[in-house]
């Protein structure tokens, strides 16, 4: 299979991909996971990822965070950010050229697989990245926003979305499911190259980076999509329920990239989080989660409110 896919290759990437994925295979920790975030003027959203993770995921990795600030306003408050959830192990890095700062990053991680994450996603349920190596170790793309519950793409003007034929994964503490990328409809189901919440080889991934042209993360997705056939046929593995969710509150407008979102005003949003304001998403409604971005403006939270810091839930269980 691996050769039939090669064969449609540039022969120049070919070359360069066959070598960087011999090498980094051998040099690469396969076990570990490179969490790789990207943020443009969102500290109030970039602190309710950060916060919800800290809850939700077992380990402490690294977080590796590019983050662009349009003035120092912004940049005072993502300064805050990164001290106020500092037990997570974060490096920031202050986006100086997108493509090269996250070349630079890859090529120096050792880990063996990368999920990339972007600004306004919320944990809502456990994840243990010690289950999410093991399953990439096996060769398997493991997204962590898909579940049993997504039917529906709010991208898509909330057309329906039909789950491909899931079957169940052994040998896990957790309940999770598998199915083939490739035979999906065109969907989530079918893009194992999605940045928010899917851990993709860091080996594989490189030199299709090197070969490609973007500049933000709208263009970076498309970018990679274009050789989504290097990843289609490996297996897809999600959680029985989706532990990420997008909140897609505003648009930052980094490209030209229109996705629907709620209009919501980024300086209101730091103003927000300068005054002491946080987003609380302790009333999620997990019985209405049916899309991997859903328009639900979660609850602001001052200090001193008790369920400022609650962001963990199992849900509910669907069939």
């Amino acid at each position: 299979m691996i050769f039939r896919i090669l064969s449609h290759l540039p022969t120049a990437l070919r070359s360069r991909w066959a070598r960087y994925r011999s090498k980094l295979r051998h040099d690469n920790d396969a076990g570990k996971l490179l969490i790789l975030v990207f943020s443009k003027d969102r500290p109030l959203q970039m602190d309710l990822l950060l916060r919800t993770l800290s809850v939700n995921v077992s380990q402490t990795p690294n977080v590796h965070i590019i983050y662009r600030a349009s003035d120092n306003n912004y940049r005072t408050e993502y300064s805050r950010v990164f001290a106020e959830n500092s037990a997570l192990n974060i490096v920031p890095h202050e986006e100086r050229e997108f493509r090269e700062d996250l070349l630079r990053i890859c090529r120096a991680s050792d880990c063996g697989s990368v999920m990339f994450l972007v600004d306004d996603i919320a944990f809502i349920r456990p994840v243990d990245l010690n289950e999410i190596a093991t399953l990439s170790r096996q060769g398997h793309i493991v997204s962590i926003r898909l579940g049993l519950n997504i039917t529906r793409a709010q991208t898509e003007n909330g057309a329906a979305r039909r789950k491909p034929p899931l079957t169940p994964v052994d040998g896990m503490a957790s309940r999770f499911l598998t199915w083939a990328w490739h035979k999906a409809e065109p969907g989530h189901w079918a893009m194992p190259t999605a940045l928010d919440g899917n851990v993709l080889p860091l080996p594989e991934l490189i030199p299709v980076l090197e070969s490609t042209s973007f500049k933000a993360p709208n263009s970076l997705e498309a970018a990679i999509g274009q050789y989504r056939f290097l990843f289609k046929y490996a297996a897809g593995v999600c959680y029985d329920l989706p532990r990420i969710v997008n909140f897609p509150l505003n648009s930052v407008k980094a490209e030209d990239f229109n996705f629907p979102h709620m209009g919501m005003s980024v300086d209101d949003m730091l103003t927000i989080y300068k005054n002491g304001g946080r987003l609380d998403i302790s009333n999620f409604p997990y019985t209405e989660h049916d899309s991997c971005h859903m328009e639900w403006i979660p609850q602001l939270a001052f200090a001193g409110n008790e369920h400022a810091h609650s962001t963990s839930h199992e849900g509910e269980k669907f069939t």
